[in-house]
Order: structure tokens, then sequence, then C-alpha cells
């Protein structure tokens, strides 16, 4: 029910509607004028207004324009003895919900009323969505540049890394701790990844994924961070590929267990996670779900905790819905779940009981790996005799970018103005084998020096680099010059071979898919 202000200089008609109002289960304040009707508005937050228009000395339009001026979200109800087409049409011009006439019918009023607090939270969910899609907006602008910034913090620690493991002799504990270091940067790589998928909508990399790697790496950080109440059993009997994109299925895991934790309430509980393999020869239908015949990878994640009721049951895939108080959670968590799961022509399941706990079944379709060939080893790499324009406005990239590809063999220059880089190159075009740019740089961006460069020699090879995956698809990648499209924190050895790959003529698209594998 709501909380309604009645404005009438006539006491009859303020008690009349108290009294209806009050009869059907609403708070009702009344004023007998505006003074008193503006001093209530401003000590309350009403759900709707009724207010005469005629009224002394301010007038019902004046309370109107002062109402919605304070609170455009509040549904006024404008009322009048005396109608006119003219004050029903300027009552709507002035943003009135609605226009009734003396004398009074219960019916009408209480139907009137029931509409302004529904038309009032529409109003208001519509406004906090469309805040929340803001700041989330706001949240990913801001971390793309903190992930713009980490990448390129991140890779003169992998390039030197890089270059101490290759002088520390092979077996020692120095050469152990250096490889120890470039593994937990390939970790810091994925895990700023991540961070930016959930805050903006990236394209997805669909590979094959073992299933049961992410699901080590997701119990390995739950373990850290869980309650010591909580117990954490596994059961991982499955070794089958599932063709998606290995964030989205990290999401989907990390998600459900965490809801599970969430829902024992810190209290002593157990979290059982098992991951196995089935195949369904005919159709199988569940509560919420339909699969079709064939194999598939099914995860179950199950708690002992509180459990769902049978109604709560039914909406919990619904957007923005939850039982969770304003500061536990926006409800946004499984409608993802259930949106990835789907995307990937799986589906769930899920069984629970109140107060023994809930059972999540997750149904991945199995998908074949693409069998390619595993990557060369550093040593396997060819020296090479390129002359490489290497162009970055970060002085430690491009110094770490000459180190490691001079190592190699390759003649390198290094600019961290893309200005002077264009300059340097219309002065002789063919001083060069391949160009090496960023994409985000002051002056000159990547995209317009790879087209001013290919405009005066259209066989240059370009190799771009972004910290963004989302850029990664842009328009500006099928420039044909563009032969490689590389994602931050650059790995030596992998530029490298990328570099191989186009002096030996590689094609576009297999030079693009052994990039998206890097990280």
């Amino acid at each position: 029910m709501g909380h309604i202000l009645v404005v009438d200089d006539e006491k009859s008609i303020r008690n009349t509607l108290s009294r209806f109002l009050g009869n059907d289960g609403h708070e009702v304040k009344v004023a007998g004028d505006a003074e008193e009707a503006i001093k209530l508005f401003h000590s309350f937050d009403f759900d709707a207004v009724i207010t005469d228009i005629v009224m002394p000395k301010h007038t019902g339009m004046d309370l109107l324009k002062l109402f919605k001026a304070a609170d455009p979200d509040v549904p006024v109800v404008m009322m009048t003895g005396e109608p006119t087409v003219e004050t029903a049409a300027g009552s709507v011009r002035a943003g009135a919900f609605d226009y009734l006439t003396k004398p009074i019918v219960k019916e009408t009023v209480l139907e009137t009323i029931k509409k302004t607090i529904i038309e009032k939270k529409e109003k208001v969910k519509l406004k906090n969505h469309i805040f929340h899609s803001q700041k989330m907006e706001t949240i990913g602008l801001l971390t793309g540049g903190i992930v713009h910034d980490f990448n390129n913090i991140l890779f003169p620690i992998i390039g030197y890394t890089q270059l101490a493991a290759g002088d520390a002799e092979p077996g020692s504990k120095l050469h152990s701790y250096l490889t120890e270091v470039l593994v937990g940067t390939k970790r810091a790589g994925d895990l700023v990844r991540r961070i930016l998928s959930l805050t903006r909508k990236t394209e997805k990399e669909v590979r094959p994924v073992r299933v049961k790697l992410v699901l080590a790496e997701v119990l390995k950080l739950l373990r850290a961070t869980v309650p010591a109440t909580v117990k954490i059993d596994q059961n991982i009997n499955s070794d089958s590929m599932v063709l998606g994109d290995l964030i989205q299925i990290h999401q989907v895991i990390m998600n459900l267990c965490t809801n599970a934790v969430h829902a024992m309430n810190r209290n002593h509980g157990k979290l059982s996670v098992a991951l196995e393999d089935e195949v369904f020869e005919k159709e199988t239908s569940f509560i919420f779900s339909t699969l079709k015949p064939g194999a598939y990878v099914k995860l179950t994640v199950s708690d002992n905790g509180l459990g769902i009721s049978d109604e709560i049951l039914c909406n919990i895939f619904n957007p923005y819905f939850t039982t969770k108080g304003p500061d536990a959670g926006t409800g946004i968590g499984l409608s993802v779940v259930s949106d990835i799961v789907k995307g990937l022509k799986g589906d769930i399941a899920v069984k629970s009981e109140v107060g023994k706990g809930t059972e999540f079944s997750i149904y991945f379709p199995v998908g074949k790996s693409n069998n390619k060939p595993a990557p060369q080893s550093q040593e396997d790499i060819q020296s090479g005799v390129a002359r490489i324009l290497f162009v970055d406005d970060e002085e430690q990239i491009v110094s770490i970018g000459k180190l490691i590809l001079e190592k190699f063999g390759y003649k390198v220059t290094t600019l961290t103005s893309s200005s002077d880089a264009l300059k340097l190159y219309k002065e002789n075009p063919a001083a060069f084998d391949i160009v090496i740019t960023d994409l985000h740089m002051p002056e000159i961006t990547g995209e317009e020096l790879a087209r001013e460069m290919v405009a005066i020699r259209p066989d240059l090879p370009i190799i771009i680099c972004t910290g963004y995956i989302k850029e990664i698809k842009g328009e500006w990648a099928e420039i044909d010059a563009i032969k490689a499209i590389v994602q931050k924190p650059l790995m030596g050895k992998e530029l490298a071979r990328i570099i191989n790959n186009i002096i030996d003529n590689t094609s576009h698209e297999n030079i693009n898919m052994e990039v998206n594998n890097i990280n």
C-alpha cells in the first residue's frame, strides 16, 4: 500500500478521501491549503498526491509544478468540481498523472491510486536500472584505463624476467625462481582480463576449454577466501572439453560457488563440487531445462545451507531478483549464469529444500579440440634478420621490446612518438620490413599510423598491440596490412614467433588465431 497526500480546501472532501484510502490500506496525510501541503510534502516521502485544482491563494496547478520540481517521479492526480477541456489538457501538459472530477467515486479513486503507485514503482525501478548501467559503464571506462596501465607495467616485468631466465643456468634455483615469476605475471594478465569482462561487454573468445582446469582454479581461490567453518569437497571425474569462453565458464563456476557459501550464512557447512561426464540418449527434461541428446560435462554445485522455497525458486534466474540485503548483492548473478549456459547450448537443473540446502547442476555440451600443434619452445624460434620499427609511447615497453627482439637477431628501431615514427618512415619507407605499433598513443593513434604507412607502401606488414580486449575486433582490424593483433602484456617469444610467421608468409587468420591463444 502507499503513502498518499490529499490536498483540498473542503474538509468533507479531505475526510471522504482519507476514509476511502485508509480503508483500502493506504497511509494518508491531509492538507487544507497550499502552505500546509508544501510543508507535508517536504516532510514525508509520498507515493502519490491528490490535489484540488481550485483553491484560495495557490491553485492546484501551482502545487503540481512545485511537487514535480521537487520530485519528478511522484505521480500527482488533479481533482476538480468544475471540469473543462482546458483544465484537463493543462493538467496533463503540466505533468499530472490523471484528472478526476467531483463528486468523488470511491472505485475510481482507488483504481487511480493503484495505478499511480505502480507507475512510481516502475519509474523508480527503471531509474535505478539506468543509474546502475551508467555506474557500470563508468566503472568499465575506469577499469579499462587501469587495465591498459597495468598491462604496460607487466610488459617490462615479463620481458626482463624472460631475459634473466634466459641467462640463468637451466635447472638452477635462480632459473626456477624466474620461471615462477613468469607464471605469476601470466596469471596477472589473465586476471585483468577477467576484471574487464565483468565491467564491459567484451568479445567472447570461443575455444575448447577443459572445465576441470577452470574448476581447479576457482576452488583454489575459494579456499583462500571462504570462512574456515565451510568445508569444500570436490569430486572431479571429467577431462572433457567445452567449446566456449574461458572467462565466462570461470564466471559461472565462481558465481554458483560463492552463492552456495553465502547460503550457509558463514555457519558450519559443506560446499560440494563435482564434475563428471554424462550422455543422454534422448531428450531429457528437468524442472528448468530440456537437454538434447548428446554428451555433456555435468558440473554440480551443492550446499547444505538455507535452501530455497518453491515460490522463490521460480524467480531465481530473473534479472535483479534477490533475497539478499541491499549491501549483499544485486540479483544479477544467476541471471548471468543462465544467459551464459544457454548461450553455450547447455542448461541448468535446480533442486532445493528449505533448511536442507540447494543443488545446481550445469550441463555443458562436450566440444571437440581443434587439435592445433603445440607451440614451439623458445629454442625452436629461428633467429631473424628483419628490420623492425617498434612504436609505443611507453619508454619501458620499447626498451625491453628492443632488447628481446635483438636477442632473436632482429634489427630494431624504437620511438615513443608516433608522429616522429611517421616522419622517419616517410623519409625512407623501404628501411623497415615490419612495424609494431601500440594502438592508443597521443598525437597519432596506431590505427592512423597504420593507415598513413600503408597509403605509402601497401605491402608493409604491421603488428598492432593493445591492452583493450574489446578493440581486437574493431573495423580497423580488417586493414589488409595488419597481419597480427597482439594483446598486452606481450610475451617476448610469442612476439618473435609472430614475426617469424609473418616473414614466412603465414596467413592473417592463422596468426590471429595464435595470438588469441597467448592469454
